[in-house]
């Protein structure tokens, strides 16, 4: 357990090196770009495609907190909240009641596009590795406060990672005039998963000995890896096991759908749910911890002593979690499913120029995120458009940038989303954030549509 309390640690205070769910969002407004019945099945590539090996990237992270919520200025050192030069009130009240970080990152290995009789036929081999942590305000308290005669609440502390392959498959048509339907079928094959979850984790501590209350599990599906017990019976963190053992851990399926609709000349209306499935894991790792329990012999620990106290901090409240291994099971897990709901109108007279906006929610054990943007597109000769984006979401604003060029039969789509914000000196965001980044190169083929 203290390897992966380490891991929740490290993607918390290190969040802004990482990579949602609701991917790259921009593209939604960029004209020529391939990859658009990801965001909605019903929107269609003008000509057939073609890309292979790393062909189309997107990785995205998002979290409600950022550097100034950790790092303050005392005496002209930058030291973290749990520094004793920090005042508790001023640490805690800038916190949120949960500091949370999601992160997505999606690679697509093989996809190609293939216009047939009307239709848009889309295949792609896909890798896509994502998850969230989640600390309750209440950690932080306990981290800084220590000492108390009131307990606390750490109930919703954990975390979730999920890796899978996904092959799929996507149908695109026009019905008439006005309404294009589309589709996308997926199969999905697990790498690995891993949750923990805290439902009560109450911990009160005096100066020689803490009362603890939990009820949390732990679940990993990952045939690669083992966790023996020790003498006490307990799962045995420092002891990890890894095999030579590359199956599946689990199986599932998903499915993509969207309309677009065009009521008036210029205008069109887009609507998609997107990841409606998910994986059944065969969980080969499960633990439980639960009751009520009482610890002596921690008052060696200084949770006083600000950062220099939190990694033993840590590694106390994991050790006193105690899981107890339990049978493995199998249990169905959903994906991100998010709703994308868009609208772009093409301005009379300037065929050039486009206008409109894109609203997304999506949600994945637990960590909700929301944003709504709007973008405006210059397409200004056929082989070469521009779209830029803002929006604002409950990981603070945000705003976008893409272009796609064509070059004779090549393809290639560059975007960005990123924060509105200060930066540190480090180029760390202050505040809550939101970073995309997605490239890619396709080979275009065949007449247009």
């Amino acid at each position: 357990m203290k390897r992966i309390i380490t891991i929740l640690a490290a993607l918390l205070l290190g969040s802004t090196v990482l990579s949602n769910a609701q991917g790259f969002q921009t593209g939604y407004f960029l004209d020529n770009y391939s990859y658009g019945y990801r965001i909605n099945p019903a929107l269609q590539s003008d000509r057939s495609f073609l890309g292979l090996a790393i062909n189309n990237v997107t990785e995205t992270a998002q979290a409600n907190f950022g550097a100034s919520n950790f790092l303050f200025n005392a005496g002209g050192k930058l030291v973290t909240g749990l520094n004793s030069a920090v005042s508790s009130a001023e640490f805690l009240s800038g916190l949120p009641q949960k500091s949370a970080i999601s992160f997505d990152v999606a690679e697509s290995l093989l996809a190609a596009g293939v216009w047939k009789k009307g239709v848009l036929h889309t295949l792609e081999l896909n890798t896509r590795f994502l998850g969230n942590v989640s600390v309750p305000k209440d950690m932080f308290a306990f981290l800084k406060n220590g000492a108390s005669t009131s307990p606390y609440d750490l109930g919703g502390l954990g975390g979730a990672i999920q890796s899978y392959i996904e092959i799929a498959y996507g149908y695109s048509r026009q019905i008439n005039d006005m309404i294009t339907v589309g589709g996308r079928l997926k199969f999905l094959i697990g790498a690995a998963s891993a949750n923990m979850t805290t439902e009560k984790f109450t911990i009160l501590p005096d100066a020689n000995k803490w009362q603890v209350s939990s009820k949390a599990n732990v679940n990993i599906a990952g045939q690669f890896m083992s966790i023996p017990s020790n003498s006490a019976g307990s799962m045995d963190w420092q002891n990890i096991q890894m095999l030579k053992m590359l199956t599946p851990a689990g199986f599932g399926a998903a499915l993509d759908m969207g309309v677009t609709v065009k009521p008036i000349d210029g205008l069109t209306v887009s609507a998609a749910l997107v990841d409606i499935g998910g994986i059944s894991w065969k969980y080969n790792i499960s633990g439980q911890a639960s009751g009520e329990k009482s610890y002596t012999g921690v008052d060696n620990v200084d949770l006083n002593n600000g950062g220099n106290a939190i990694s033993d901090a840590f590694k106390d409240i994991m050790s006193i979690a105690d899981f107890k291994p339990v049978a493995g099971k199998s249990a169905f897990e959903g994906l991100p499913l998010t709703v994308n709901l868009g609208a772009r109108y093409q301005i009379p007279g300037v065929n050039f120029l486009s206008v409109g906006m894109l609203g997304s929610y999506g949600s994945f054990h637990g960590v909700s995120s929301f944003n709504a943007r709007a973008g405006v597109t210059l397409t200004p000769i056929s082989w070469f458009s521009f779209a830029a984006s803002a929006g604002m979401g409950n990981f603070g604003a945000n705003g976008g940038a893409a272009l796609s060029v064509n070059a004779g039969p090549f393809a290639f789509h560059l975007g960005f989303e990123t924060y509105f914000g200060k930066l540190a000196k480090q180029y760390i965001p202050l505040n809550k954030f939101r970073e995309t980044l997605s490239l890619g190169l396709t080979l275009r083929f065949g007449q247009r549509h």
